[in-house]
């Protein structure tokens, strides 16, 4: 019976002669694939990524600055996800308070991430907690299925996919899965 991993809600690979330990091997492995094409700023169909929306301005929130609805005071842990500034990332970022001393202004997120020092392309990497979610989330002894651990982090990726898919095996990934696997057959059948 062949083996299948299987990407949440998108395509499948299908292999042969795979024992459940080498199964989670190649599933682990899968997952790094992805991540690196993603950090390469690359799709599904292993073409540039499409470019950030040039829309903007966008203000991004100064922590411990003002009030959420709650009436609490708004914080690394409360915003919910949404990535705020400390003092020490203002002085770091070289930019001035806006609005109300409350909140930073950009022309776009693309200049928003540069003066963070990452790259302005569509890497899909602010945090890293979405691409950190990416895991061997069943397995099954002639099955894994790789999705996200965190239901949050499962609806920013469900975002992006709209934009521009990127959730799925490329034609590269698949070659990669495939030649890994491979080696790790020849690997366990010589022992």
């Amino acid at each position: 019976m062949p083996t299948t991993i299987t990407l949440t809600g998108a395509t499948s690979i299908s292999l042969a002669g795979i024992n459940a330990r080498t199964l989670t091997q190649v599933g682990g492995y899968a997952v790094q694939v992805i991540r690196d094409r993603v950090a390469e700023a690359l799709n599904a169909n292993d073409a540039p990524a499409r470019a950030y929306s040039s829309r903007g301005p966008i203000y991004i929130p100064v922590y411990g600055v003002g009030r959420t609805k709650a009436g609490k005071t708004r914080s690394k842990t409360n915003l919910g996800g949404v990535f705020g500034f400390s003092k020490r990332d203002i002085k770091v970022s070289k930019q001035t308070l806006g609005r109300g001393r409350k909140t930073i202004r950009y022309d776009n997120y693309t200049a928003f991430k540069r003066a963070l020092g990452k790259s302005g392309n569509r890497d899909l990497q602010l945090s890293g907690r979405m691409l950190n979610a990416i895991a061997i989330v069943e397995q099954a002894a002639t099955a894994v299925t790789i999705g996200f651990t965190r239901q949050e982090e499962a609806l920013k990726a469900a975002g992006n996919q709209r934009r521009d898919p990127w959730f799925a095996f490329s034609p590269r990934d698949q070659a990669k899965i495939r030649d890994f696997a491979a080696a790790r057959i020849g690997l366990t059948s010589s022992k």
